[in-house]
This record gives C-alpha cells, structure tokens and sequence, in this order.
C-alpha cells in the first residue's frame, strides 16, 4: 500500500517527486523487497545530475545501509568505492563559509566520505595484523587524502612507516602531522617515536611532554621515565615513573625501572620496597632479585641478601 501511495504522490507532487526513489526504496526494504529496493535507488541515482546533490547522495546512503544490514561487506565497498569522488567533488565545490549555513547535501557527501574511510582504516589495521605493512600504509595514506580532518591517520601511518624502516618517510609524516593537527597528543607521539629512531632522545623527550601535557596517558609518562634513564637523568625518571609505582595496574618492568633510577642515585633504601613488589608479581625476573639483593647487601642488611642472591643464582647460575 506505501509503495502503490509513493507512486501517486510521485504524479502528483509539483516538484516532480524527486525523492521518491529514496521514498519507494524504503518501503520496498521494509518489506523485504531488497533486489526492487536495490532497483530503486540505482534507478533514483541514474536519474540524478552527474553531480548527483542532495537527493543522490540520500540514496547512496540509503542504498549503503541495505547492504550493511545485509551484512554485504564486498557490495558496501564497491557503493563506497563508486561515489566517494563525487562526494569529494561536491565538498570541494561547496565549503561551508562562517556565518553561512552549509550547502544542502554536504552532510550526506561527508557522510558517505566518512564510511568509506572508515572501511579504509579497518582494512590497514587487518593488514597490519596480517604484516602486510606496505599495503597498511597505502590505505593510510589514501584515507588521509579523503580525510584531512582526521587525525589519527598520520600518526598509524608513522607506526607502519617505522616498522618497516622507513624512517625518512616516518618524519614527513609527523611534519605533515605536525602542521595539520598540532594541538593532538598522537601528533606528538609519533613525534617522538621519529625521533626515537634518530636517537635524537631530547628530542623524543620533549616531544612525549607535550603530547603528555595534551593528554595525560599513562603510557606516555612510562615512555618518558624510561627515555631519562636512557639519558641518564635518573632523578627525572623517578619522578616521571613514580607516580604509577603504587598503582596495581602498573606493569613490574615500570616499577623495576623505577626502583633502578632510585638505586643509581644511592636510594638504596627506596628501593627495596619496589623491587620486592617486582619479584613478587615476577618472580621469573632474574635481575628483579639481583637488584633486590643488591639493595639490601648496600644496606648491610647481609641475611636479607642471600635469599634474592639464591634465587637469582637458581634461575641463573651465573658463577659471579
């Protein structure tokens, strides 16, 4: 009955009907009619100007969301793959300038850009799974073109880089990454990780700061702590690696760093709390209970020492 009404409103309508394709489709969907929906809005689209506007672009949208529902991954992204140009065209052709309110159809083109990007970024993270990290960074950088305002593109496309020893490629990326979102704490995380590769390790240090500064994560303030005991700054990397020491979700190898910032500065003392925490949770880390003997040996705590030196010597029997 919704189908036999669309077709009437269709003769009807002074306009000319010109969503009745998008109209008909659904009714068709809901009915479990999906091959005469499909017909539908390839129909509808056919009829469409070649730059398609905001009717064509609701029904490719349209038209995607059957095919999703279908669960047609192959047909979701030949659509996607098909009209991502054009919405690109349109969004291209029609910025939204301040004070005025966007064109009609620019949420729908940005619509159909985002979901084909986001199939992109689905797909590179499968194929960094799989290893395959020269096609990874290909998407990558394709979907960045689609989608500039993105940034986390840049900064995956920096991990692939490095991995595949691209270091070179991995700076341009940050510097693009740097001028495009600069006030985003993965730009400065893949900062770093270049600079990391350059042994450029103030550099890294700085860099991991300011994305830390942007966004407090753990991980980061661990990656800063480690980076000053690299460079040998050992009272910066207590006070960067401390404040996760008391927390049980802190890994041992953070806390075991820790407590060595604190055994370089003599604290022998201090430290001993942290390593027994280590060789508590890890009590297969061999150098855990080395640490952990030394510190007491420093101390003159002599009958402490020798049960960490013999399961050190147990796990290795080093004839030191």
């Amino acid at each position: 009955m919704a189908i036999a009404e669309f077709g009437q409103y269709r003769l009807n309508d002074q306009m000319g009907g010109i969503d009745y394709w998008r109209l008909i489709g659904g009714a068709q969907r809901e009915a479990g009619q999906l091959d005469a929906a499909r017909a539908t809005y390839q129909e509808g689209i056919a009829a469409m100007p070649p730059e398609l506007g905001a009717e064509g672009f609701k029904l490719v949208l349209a038209w995607n969301r059957l095919e999703q529902e279908q669960g047609d991954e192959q047909a979701v992204r030949d659509l996607l793959a098909k009209y991502t140009a054009p919405a690109l065209d349109f969004i291209q052709a029609y910025p939204e300038k301040e004070g005025e309110p966007p064109a009609e159809g620019l949420s729908e083109a940005r619509g159909i850009v985002h979901n084909r990007v986001g199939l992109m970024v689905e797909d590179a993270k499968l194929m960094e799974q799989s290893g395959l990290d020269e096609e990874a960074a290909r998407l990558y950088r394709e979907a960045y073109e689609y989608a500039p305002e993105r940034d986390d593109l840049l900064p995956r496309l920096v991990d692939v880089l490095i991995r595949q020893e691209k270091v070179l490629d991995a700076g341009v990326a940050a510097r693009l990454a740097r001028s495009d979102h600069p006030d985003k704490a993965g730009t400065w995380i893949a900062t770093a990780k270049v600079h990391e590769q350059n042994r450029k390790y103030d550099e890294a240090v700085a860099s991991y700061e300011k994305a830390y500064g942007i966004e407090p994560m753990e991980d980061l303030r661990v990656a800063i702590g480690n980076l000053y005991m690299q460079l040998g700054d050992d009272k910066k990397a207590g006070e960067w690696l401390k404040a996760g020491v008391d927390s049980g979700d802190t890994k041992p190898e953070v806390v075991y760093n820790y407590a060595v910032s604190l055994i370089r500065e003599g604290k022998y003392h201090a430290a001993i709390p942290s390593l027994k925490t280590v060789t508590a949770q890890r009590p297969d880390m061999v150098q855990a209970w080395i640490a952990l003997a030394q510190s007491y040996q420093k101390t003159k705590q002599y009958s402490k020492a020798v049960g960490p030196y013999e399961k050190a010597f147990e796990l290795q029997p080093d004839p030191k």
